[in-house]
C-alpha cells in the first residue's frame, strides 16, 4: 500500500504510530499520541491499522523543534554548529525575541534519520550555554 507520513505529527523512525487508510489513496502514518489519529481512531476505527517500521530503510523525516534560550552572541552559530557537526538539515526556522526577559526563541524543523539522532541532537544542543529548554514540539505553520 502507498503510504505517507502525516504532516500534523510528523512521525520518525522509532515513533509508536498507527496508520489510517484512505480509500484511494493509501495509508498515513501518524505518531500514536497524534490528537488527529486520535479522533479519527473514535469516529472510523475500521481504518485504522498497525504500522510498523522498517528498520533497514534509510529516510530522512522532518522534525520540528523548540529551543529556548537566555540570548547571547553567536549562540545561532552554536546551534547550527550542532546540526552541522551531526549532518542534519535544517529547513525551516523562525525565532522571537523577548527583550524583557532577554529571551528567544527558535522553532526549527530539521531532517533527521530517526529518533537515536533526534535525541542525539537535542541532548548536544541542551549542553550549550545558556540554553533554557530544547524539545520536540508541533510547530503552527
Amino acid at each position: 500500500a502507498m503510504t505517507q507520513l502525516a504532516e500534523c505529527c510528523k512521525p520518525a523512525q522509532g515513533d509508536n504510530c498507527l496508520g489510517y487508510v484512505h480509500q484511494g489513496f493509501g495509508v498515513t502514518i501518524h505518531r500514536r499520541d497524534c490528537e488527529h489519529v486520535l479522533r479519527l481512531a473514535e469516529e472510523d476505527p475500521e481504518h485504522v491499522v498497525q504500522v510498523n517500521w522498517d528498520s533497514d530503510a534509510e529516510h530522512r523525516y522532518a522534525i520540528d523543534i523548540l529551543i529556548r534560550a537566555l540570548d547571547r552572541h553567536g549562540l545561532l552559530h552554536d546551534i547550527t554548529g550542532v546540526l552541522s557537526r551531526e549532518s542534519v538539515n535544517l529547513t525551516a526556522m523562525s525565532t522571537k525575541m523577548d527583550r524583557r526577559q532577554g529571551l528567544v526563541e527558535f522553532r526549527m524543523t530539521i531532517e533527521v534519520t530517526g529518533l537515536v539522532l533526534l535525541g542525539r541532537v537535542l541532548d548536544k544542543i541542551g549542553q550549550l550555554p545558556n540554553l533554557v529548554e530544547v524539545k520536540r514540539c508541533r510547530l503552527d505553520h
